[in-house]
C-alpha cells in the first residue's frame, strides 16, 4: 500500500494517508485530503494509480505542484519523491517501488547477472535463475512499446478473422504480452486496450470453433 507523508504546521508533524484508489488533495472539505492552507487551492492535485505505480496531476492550481523541486502538470511517482502543494510539503512511499529500485539495474537487451542468460526486454525476472531485475534508463520506451503493443492487441481483437485468420490471436497474444510482462510501465488506458484486445481475440476464436462445428455438422 502506498502512501503520503503530509508536513503538519511548523512542528516538523508528519500525517499519513493512504493513497488507495486514488485521492485528490486540496482546500476544500469536497477532497479526499483536505489540506487547510491559503497557498492550496480548492481542488489542487489527483493522485491515482497508473498500471501498477501512481500518477500526480494538478488539476490547474494556483500555486502549481512541484515534484524534487521541478513544477509538474502529470508525472510519475517513485518512493521517496518531494511533492509540494503550494506551500505544503509532503512525501510520496511506496514500499514496493523501493524494493523495485533496490534491484540491480540492468540495460535492455543484456544478459542476466548472476547466470548469463539472454533475456528478451520485457518482464522483470530471469527466466533461468529467477533474479529479480530492473531494466535501467529505458521506461520511456518501454512506455512507447507498451502504447503500440495495446493498440496492436486491440486492433487485432477488432480484426477478428481477418489478417489471414490471424486477428483474433495477435489480440489475445499481444494483449496477454502486456498486461504480463510491461504491466509496470503501462498506463491504466494501455491495460484496458490490451484488456480489450484479448476479450474480443476470445471472441472470435469461440466464433470460429462455433462455425467449425456448424460446418463439420453439415458435411
Amino acid at each position: 500500500m502506498s502512501w503520503i507523508e503530509i508536513e503538519r504546521g511548523q512542528g516538523g508533524v508528519t500525517e499519513r494517508v493512504e493513497v488507495g484508489d486514488g485521492v485528490v488533495i486540496g482546500r476544500s472539505e469536497e477532497c479526499d485530503v483536505v489540506l487547510d492552507d491559503p497557498s492550496v487551492s480548492a481542488k489542487h492535485a489527483w493522485i491515482r494509480p497508473a498500471g501498477g505505480r501512481y500518477v500526480i496531476i494538478d488539476l490547474r492550481s494556483t500555486n502549481g505542484v512541484t515534484l524534487n523541486g521541478h513544477p509538474v502538470n502529470e508525472a510519475l511517482l517513485r518512493d521517496g519523491d518531494r511533492l509540494t502543494f503550494g506551500d505544503v510539503a509532503a512525501v510520496y512511499r511506496d514500499p514496493h517501488d523501493a524494493r523495485r529500485l533496490s534491484q540491480p539495474a540492468v540495460p535492455a537487451g543484456a544478459a542476466c547477472p548472476r547466470c548469463g542468460h539472454g533475456f528478451v526486454t520485457w518482464g522483470s525476472c530471469c527466466p533461468v535463475c529467477g533474479l529479480q531485475f530492473e531494466f535501467g534508463d529505458t521506461s520511456g520506451r518501454h512506455r512507447a512499446i507498451v502504447r503500440v503493443l495495446s493498440s496492436l492487441a486491440f486492433a487485432g481483437g477488432l480484426a477478428g478473422p481477418l489478417l489471414l485468420g490471424i486477428g483474433w490471436m495477435l489480440g489475445i497474444v499481444l494483449g496477454v504480452m502486456v498486461i504480463s510482462g510491461y504491466r509496470d510501465e503501462s498506463e491504466e488506458r494501455d491495460l484496458i486496450m490490451a484488456r480489450r484486445g484479448i476479450l474480443l481475440g476470445l471472441f472470435w476464436m469461440a466464433v470460429g470453433v462455433w462455425l467449425l462445428q456448424v460446418c463439420l455438422r453439415a458435411g
